[in-house]
């Protein structure tokens, strides 16, 4: 389990969040140091749709284009 501080301020108790304020000297982590949002599957796939629609139209094909002889 992952300690909680600054990045987990809100998931702090009351009398946690005012301990660390107190005695530790903490404050909330702001906005420009919280890591940004997790993307989505779906957003992982729109995003990997967008590249295969971009590489399709940049090159004309999917397939391979050497030669499939061994020889």
């Amino acid at each position: 389990m992952r300690p909680l501080g600054r990045l987990g301020w809100g998931k702090l108790a009351t009398v946690q969040q005012w301990t660390c304020e107190q005695l530790l000297g903490m404050t909330p982590a702001g906005e420009d140091e919280k890591p940004p949002p997790r993307r989505t599957q779906a957003d992982q796939w729109a995003m990997n749709y967008d590249a295969a629609k971009q590489y399709y139209q940049r090159e004309d094909t999917f397939g391979y284009r050497g030669s499939t002889s061994n020889g």
